[in-house]
Order: C-alpha cells, then structure tokens, then sequence
C-alpha cells in the first residue's frame, strides 16, 4: 500500500487497523508501514503503543518491550518507560542500536518527572 509521502499520522491509523484485524499476515506490513510513520512523526505514543502489539504479535519481544517503552516515554510516564526499557534492554545484545535506545530512555528524564 503506498500513502502521501506527509501523512503519518495516517499511517499510523492504517498500521493500526492491519493489526486490529486479526490476520497475522499482515503484521510484517504494519511494522514497515508504523516504523515509517514514526520516524517521519515520532512524537506519537500511538504510534510506538500499535508497533510493540505487532512486535508482540511476531515475538519479537524485545523490540515491543523497546516500543512499549517509547510510548510511555513520550506520555511521560517514566516509571512504566524505565521498567519497560530495562527489560528490554536485557533481551538486546548489547551495543545493538535497540540496546543503546533502551539505555537512552533509562538515562532519560520525563520533563517534571523523576
């Protein structure tokens, strides 16, 4: 499926729906379209929340727990961001670029938030 290029929050609805669908065969489809979305809008926690479902629907564990943590990240809820990162980050190799992502959030402060 191809959307204008300067809509990602589209995007994101449709990765959504791919999802909410059931049909395992189009996770693969929804993780290109997300991943896409959120890197040209990535300051949507929806975004990252519908990513770790579909990673979560693969098993790719470490990378939902990694997009489970940005989505609580950008809502600003550390506490659930740092436990989430954590745990992910002891799933990655490390050094890998998810490992050093998790890192980032556990090193990070939520604006007001401890």
């Amino acid at each position: 499926m191809q959307l204008a290029s300067k809509a990602p929050l589209i995007e994101m609805m449709l990765g959504q729906a791919l999802i909410a669908s059931g049909n395992n065969a189009y996770t693969d489809e929804a993780i290109r379209i997300l991943k896409g979305a959120i890197a040209r809008e990535g300051e949507a926690p929806a975004g990252y929340q519908q990513l770790a479902m579909a990673y979560g629907r693969k098993g790719e564990l470490a990378e939902a727990d990694l997009a489970s943590a940005q989505a609580a990240f950008l809502r600003g809820d550390n506490k659930t961001a740092r436990d989430l990162a954590s745990r992910a980050k002891a799933r990655f190799a490390v050094g890998t670029p998810g490992w050093v992502k998790a890192d980032d959030i556990l090193a990070a402060k939520v604006a007001g938030k401890n």
